[in-house]
């Protein structure tokens, strides 16, 4: 969003040829860095006094250990905050037209949504059982799989070599070019 807005206007006078550094992945990576960190600085006690003030604490179960009971009444739905601060500055300073952009984004909402419902259910029936472990797995193959059905099979907005791009898989920590897996889709 800031890139769409500032880029262009570096052709407006030429004191501000400057914001070309806009343009450049890793500046706008330290920028959405720096605004997550600002974000969780200053809302974060704001928003620790709103979940204590409306007594949103964690539900701590009464056959673990003793020295868990230490955290009943901890404020819970602390993802809330950290969603905030990672999906606000990646819209602000990504590139809007990127696919990949966006599948990250939605695969990392989509996860907060079963999160959120993970602890509302917590607070509404004050017990710790939440979201069932095999809900919240199905909840993410669904959305991992949509977002990846989305990505793989979109062909809007996609360069000629696309095919290319999209039928290669890599492992990770491996180097891309000397152990590549290859799919064939055409």
């Amino acid at each position: 969003m800031i890139l769409e807005f500032l880029f262009p206007l570096r052709h407006e006078a030429s004191w501000l040829g400057w914001l070309n550094v806009v343009r450049y992945v890793p500046f706008r990576v330290i920028a959405a860095t720096i605004t997550a960190m600002l974000i969780s600085f200053f809302v974060s006690p704001w928003f620790i006094r709103e979940l204590q003030k409306k007594q949103i604490g964690q539900i701590v179960r009464t056959d673990g250990p003793e020295t868990h009971m230490a955290k009943s009444g901890t404020p819970t739905m602390g993802g809330a905050l950290i969603l905030l601060s990672v999906l606000l500055p990646t819209i602000l300073w990504c590139d809007l037209s990127n696919i990949f952009v966006w599948a990250t984004t939605a695969v990392t909402a989509g996860y907060g949504v079963i999160g959120y419902l993970d602890d509302y259910l917590k607070i509404k029936a004050k017990n710790s059982k939440g979201v069932p472990g095999r809900y919240k797995l199905l909840g993410q193959f669904v959305i991992g799989g949509a977002v990846l059905s989305y990505v793989y099979f979109n062909q809007s907005h996609v360069p000629q070599d696309w095919w290319e791009i999209r039928a290669r898989l890599s492992i990770p920590f491996v180097a891309f070019q000397k152990h590549p897996l290859w799919l064939r889709t055409r």
